[in-house]
């Protein structure tokens, strides 16, 4: 028995149905995905204390070679005179493979606070120092970008879930004291030039 053309006729509007159902629904979620980038962000706080001063822990901290120890990728020198630093004041940074990327101080409040970001006017990294005795107390706030998942990788969960998640919205307080940690090593480490 031979099929009828009306089933290949009514097979080809399933499929064309079922392809044009998955295009739309990847269509509205990346449209979706590009509103919301940016938008939300998570805020984590970390502190800690170290045995020192605070103007010991100030000048490791604000060390340009030393940030390198705690952020990702190598800051340069600041680029205006050591005088002058303050809000606004611009770090380059080198990343992996050649890159290079500009931040800010945004916050410059000798030795207690100091906060940078990829933006004149916004922190990312918030670094504050307050005086305990003969200890310093170190708080860090950080502002995390959710990531949104783009539609390959949601269906690549949906069907092959990891077990490892390694997402900023998944744990943003160990990525918070994470970079505390490095930041109180750099504090204890011996002074550099």
């Amino acid at each position: 028995m031979e099929a009828s053309p009306i089933y290949f006729d009514i097979l080809w509007i399933l499929v064309g149905a079922i392809l044009g159902g998955f295009i739309s629904w990847i269509i509205t979620y990346e449209s979706e995905r590009s509103k919301k980038m940016g938008i939300d962000m998570n805020q984590s706080t970390a502190h800690g204390k170290v045995a020192l001063d605070i103007e010991t822990c100030w000048r490791k901290i604000t060390n340009h070679q030393n940030m390198a120890y705690y952020t990702v990728g190598h800051y340069g020198p600041f680029q205006d005179i050591e005088d002058e630093i303050g809000p606004g004041t611009r770090m380059e940074r080198k990343g992996f493979m050649g890159g290079k990327s500009t931040s800010y101080i945004v916050v410059w409040n000798k030795p207690y606070q100091f906060a940078w970001g990829t933006d004149r006017y916004e922190w990312h990294d918030f670094i504050e120092l307050k005086k305990s005795g003969a200890e310093t107390q170190i708080f860090l706030r950080r502002k995390l970008y959710p990531r949104t998942p783009k539609w390959h990788e949601v269906l690549l969960n949906k069907f092959l879930p990891s077990s490892q998640n390694f997402s900023t919205e998944a744990n943003p307080y160990y990525l918070t004291s994470d970079r505390l940690e490095r930041i109180i090593k750099v504090c204890l480490s011996p002074e550099r030039d």
